[in-house]
């Protein structure tokens, strides 16, 4: 449902009622942090950004702060996955700084339990960071020297296998 929720709002046709109703009303009783965030981005996109702040809260309590092994989730999810949404939906919805700093330690302390990662975490942890970088564009902190060229800002690059 949270999902649902969440591809309504992206489409600009989302229940705003129903929305802040789940808010206000039913987001402990979602399972995961992911469903928790999906609605606080909703919120956002509906330009709710004092519910989606709170909801964003939420989500991210409902991440532990030491992660244990968990094993045979109903989802497929993991704790990695659902710290890596939580990190990408709250910098889509322009949570503050803290929710951010905070989940991101998460995706962190959860990376530092796995030696392989699945296909969600990956796709997940790419778009945190993809969220992230385009969040924080206009800093512009980092200078690089790549080859002759100074660059600032992030850099990208794309690597292949040698053939």
């Amino acid at each position: 449902m949270a999902y649902a929720l969440y591809v309504l709002a992206r489409n600009g046709s989302a229940p705003v009622g129903d929305l802040r109703y789940i808010a206000d009303t039913k987001i402990d009783e979602l399972q995961t942090a992911t469903a928790k965030a999906e609605i606080a981005a909703a919120l956002a996109m509906l330009g709710d950004q004092v519910r989606a702040e709170k909801a964003f809260g939420i989500a991210l309590g409902a991440l532990p702060k030491h992660p244990e092994v968990q094993i045979g989730r109903t989802d497929y999810g993991s704790i990695l996955r659902d710290a890596a949404v939580v990190v990408t939906l709250a910098a889509e919805g322009n949570a503050g700084k803290p929710i951010l700093v905070s989940a991101t330690s998460r995706i962190d302390a959860a990376r530092n339990l796995v030696t392989h990662t699945s296909t969600q975490e990956d796709a997940w942890l790419v778009l945190a960071a993809r969220a992230l970088a385009k969040q924080n564009a206009s800093l512009q902190t980092v200078s690089l020297d790549v080859g002759d060229q100074g660059l600032k800002g992030p850099y990208y690059a794309d690597y292949r296998e040698a053939t």
